[in-house]
């Protein structure tokens, strides 16, 4: 975007000096208002993956046709033995989500013992 005058290391530094100054000044507000935007652009994004793929690849299913005769291993329906262990891959990422250090920060800084569930249901379902 730059055309080469900031290079990528500058450009990160600078970024997430912005976002710490940024999060510094506005208190634990801006950290939940920074989430909802990076939610937003997260679920945004996938969108318009969705439509480019749509647009430029004739949809999903015309995507796995081309894999099927590009390679049938590409499309093959896991056996249940690796379906258990995704499955407990994703219990495990669930249960671990509670280690991590913004979780308990938020638990404390919510308004009342509703929104602390809410919050907690929320963070459970979508790790």
């Amino acid at each position: 975007l730059t055309g080469g005058a900031v290079t990528p290391t500058i450009g990160a530094v600078g970024l997430a000096a912005l976002i710490a100054v940024f999060e510094i000044l506005g208190g634990l507000h801006v950290v939940a208002l920074t989430d909802v935007v990076q939610g937003v652009v997260l679920v945004a994004g996938a969108m318009l993956i969705l439509i480019s793929v749509d647009i430029h690849f004739e949809g999903l299913p015309a995507i796995s046709k081309k894999l099927e005769v590009l390679d049938p291993s590409l499309v093959q329906v896991m056996d249940s033995a690796q379906g258990l262990s995704w499955a407990e891959f994703w219990i495990g990422v669930g249960v671990q989500r509670a280690l991590f250090p913004d979780f308990p920060q938020r638990a404390m800084a919510a308004s009342s013992q509703k929104s602390l569930r809410v919050g907690i249901a929320i963070l459970a379902l979508s790790p």
